[in-house]
């Protein structure tokens, strides 16, 4: 009995013994996962880690610091659901978690949208460590999302209290201002937060930030700038790939688009938005491929389950559809779908935008009347105005108001009488205003090129001589005007005016011109139209007015430079003239107050500017030119800032003389250093691929006006074309111009 007794005891106590020597074999062999998982997170191989981390769960179910790092390692694949999970399960097991716990747990709240969860978890990290700044400001873009202004701000005081340069704090705190509509301290904050982030990890995200303010006060080449430098800094940054797909898309640049969504997809497949920003690009940047498009959008699809995904898709069609009426059908489907699902003030102001667009007017008015119910905000002031003129639409009886621009001396009231050059076509130009919009504008039956403010032009033939010119005008609504006069073909003379003998001989020099246009650039984003447009200047230079043309397309900075310098070592007759065309990207620098040409090779963002031509730099050059008449014109970004003053002085039209040579020859008299540009101080936009920028086409209207009476085309007339371009050109003088100087366009 005594003999059992003792080899019970012998059990009991090697059983004991095998179970903690096995506790300890297990926690140790828990801790060498938890190491090895650690050191791989610290590497970025997070799914290696969490396989790990899940391998020392196992061993031990109640280690919270396998919890937290596996929490910390699903957060950073964004896989945030698992994280919170596993957030949960660490402060459950030790509540007195370091504030990283709650700080993390907080983040992950935040992605999940849960802003006053991840606001709870804030005040524990701050609880436990007061003098960490980013939990502050971590927590001011909680309250941010939330619209507590207020709260907002006071966080990131105390996070620049901490810390007085912190870029971080900065970039939020101008987040928070641009939100309480305060543009200008806004924009200090967040070029502030830039400057003091230099060799900051985060800097990529602050460029985000101020790419995303530039966005939304519609500043888009800015915009683009910020995204593509942030880009630079992360090219795994998919908040700037995405955005910068996006701007590009409203440009038209659909190639650049469809790469930068792509992109988006690499980085993150789960980023569903981008395939739908793809399948739009791949619409419109190759041929046949509407069966691509088709399959992306139907992957964003698959994914939708929300009102908002529904309105997403359909305000992308929308945006996109350029009248296409399978796009506008796809967009008001999805429209009312998301009006069905969530009945709102957004949803139903799309929905009546859409349907308007289509010509379903009483149906737009219906979810125009609607939106309306819903707010009272500025989005309503936006409903009324879209219901007043659906309204006006549907009682709209009245015809477009059709006034002609080219040829000049067409009377918009009665039946005019024009007189132009021999040349057997001409350009008729002008603008149909209408409240129901203009459906299609008819030059003698054809139809003529028609943009979204209703500016048109087309050319007709002269067969006699006196054609009877018919402007037809017809609205969405079915109204028509026409506009009609008489334009005279001028009979040549029987003699050429001579150049080189009498008092009143037209002594014409050599005209040249140089035209440089940029589409291609190395680090800015590219664009569509400053080639295409200085070769349709060119030609018209060279045809009607006989000029010796000179095309420098996509050139460096140095090839410019050197070209000026070739123009500045020719000889020069008296009556000579150049005309300098510019077409590109420019620049402006707030703190030199200097503007600059942007050539295919500058860099992005060149604070010494060393790669870019100022334009005091190019007033010398173009000055020191020996050619006694010099005219400049540039279409380019902030290309006013030419003059420092950004003079804009007004010019009288010349008179029409007795003698066309008398007039030429006196005009000529003076040394001529004359400027115009597209814009003043202000971005100034590329237009549509194949529509020339708007400033192009006024003045390719101008000089196929081919002067007018006298052939004879003055920069005085070619203001009146230009003048009704957004923004407006601005003109001047520079250099050693002399009063009562004039470049002339003389037809040949």
């Amino acid at each position: 009995m005594l003999k059992d007794k003792k080899l019970t005891a012998f059990f009991a106590c090697f059983f004991t013994l095998s179970y903690i020597g096995s506790q300890v074999l297990f926690a140790q062999s828990a801790n060498t996962y938890l190491s090895q998982g650690k050191a791989k997170s610290e590497a970025g191989a997070y799914a290696q880690a969490i396989q790990d981390f899940t391998k020392a769960i196992n061993l031990n179910s109640h280690s919270d610091d396998a919890y937290h790092y596996r929490g910390e390692a699903y957060f950073r694949v964004r896989r945030y659901v698992k994280a919170l999970a596993d957030f949960n399960k660490a402060i459950e097991i030790d509540p007195r978690q370091s504030s990283a716990s709650y700080h993390l747990r907080g983040l992950v709240k935040y992605n999940l949208k849960l802003y006053k969860q991840a606001i709870a978890d804030y005040n524990q990290a701050i609880k436990i460590a007061y003098s960490d700044e980013t939990y502050f400001v971590d927590r001011a873009k909680a309250f941010l999302e939330l619209k507590r202004y207020k709260k907002a701000l006071r966080d990131c005081n105390a996070a620049l209290k901490i810390s007085k340069t912190y870029a971080y704090a900065l970039s939020v705190r101008g987040l928070v201002k641009a939100a309480q509509g305060n543009r200008q301290a806004a924009s200090e904050d967040l070029k502030a937060a830039i400057q003091n982030a230099k060799n900051d990890p985060k800097e990529y995200m602050y460029r985000n930030y101020l790419g995303d303010f530039y966005r939304n006060t519609r500043q888009t080449t800015r915009a683009i700038e910020e995204y593509s430098a942030a880009i630079h800094l992360n090219p795994r940054n998919t908040h700037g790939l995405y955005n910068r797909s996006l701007l590009r898309l409203t440009l038209g640049n659909y190639d650049k688009a469809l790469e930068d969504a792509h992109r988006t997809i690499l980085n993150n497949r789960r980023f569903v938005k981008a395939y739908a920003v793809r399948g739009i690009a791949k619409r419109y940047s190759g041929v046949n491929q509407e069966a691509q498009m088709t399959a992306d959008l139907q992957k964003y699809l698959r994914s939708a389950r929300k009102a908002t995904d529904y309105h997403y898709i359909s305000w992308l069609l929308f945006e996109h559809s350029h009248k296409n009426k399978e796009m506008l059908t796809e967009a008001k489907k999805w429209a009312l779908k998301a009006v069905k699902l969530e009945n709102n003030f957004t949803n139903n102001f799309l929905c009546a935008n859409i349907l308007f667009d289509m010509g379903e007017t009483p149906q737009a008015l219906k979810y125009a009347n609607t939106a309306m119910t819903f707010t009272k905000s500025e989005g309503l002031s936006k409903a009324k105005t879209l219901a007043m003129r659906i309204g006006r639409n549907l009682n709209d009886i009245q015809p477009p108001v059709i006034r002609i621009s080219t040829p000049l001396a067409a009377n918009n009231n009665t039946r005019g009488v024009i007189v132009v050059a021999e040349d057997k076509k001409i350009t008729i130009a002008g603008q149909v205003t209408d409240e129901s919009g203009v459906a299609s504008v008819l030059i003698n039956g054809n139809p003529a090129r028609l943009d979204h403010s209703g500016n048109f032009d087309g050319v007709t033939v002269l067969e006699k001589a006196e054609n009877l010119v018919k402007v037809r005008a017809t609205d969405k609504r079915g109204n028509s005007s026409t506009q009609e006069f008489v334009v005279k073909r001028k009979v040549k003379a029987a003699t050429p005016i001579s150049k080189k003998k009498g008092k009143e001989n037209l002594i014409l020099g050599t005209h040249r011109a140089l035209l440089v246009a940029t589409n291609e650039y190395t680090h800015w984003d590219n664009l569509m139209n400053p080639v295409y447009d200085a070769k349709a200047i060119a030609k018209d230079l060279k045809e009607i007015y006989g000029f010796e043309i000179d095309l420098l397309l996509n050139p460096t900075k140095d090839e410019i430079v050197l070209k000026l310098r070739s123009y500045a070592k020719k000889q020069y007759e008296n009556n000579d003239e150049l005309f300098i065309f510019f077409a590109g990207h420019g620049q402006f620098d707030e703190v030199f107050k200097e503007g600059y040409l942007v050539t295919k090779d500058s860099k992005l963002n060149d604070e010494s500017k060393s790669s870019y031509i100022s334009h005091s730099n190019l007033r010398t050059y173009i000055n020191n030119i020996n050619c006694k008449h010099v005219f400049l014109m540039m279409d380019v970004c902030f290309g006013g800032t030419f003059d420092p003053l950004i003079a804009s002085r007004g010019m009288k039209e010349h008179e029409l003389t007795k003698s066309r040579a008398e007039y030429v020859n006196r005009k000529l008299r003076y040394k001529t250093r004359r400027y115009l540009t597209s814009g003043g101080k202000e971005y100034v936009p590329d237009g549509r691929a194949g529509n020339h920028s708007p400033f192009a086409r006024r003045f390719l209207t101008a000089l196929r006006s081919e002067g007018g009476e006298n052939g004879i085309l003055s920069i005085a007339e070619i203001l009146k074309f230009v003048q009704t371009v957004t923004p407006n050109p601005r003109s001047g003088e520079f250099g050693s111009n002399e009063p009562g100087s004039e470049f002339l366009f003389v037809v040949r």
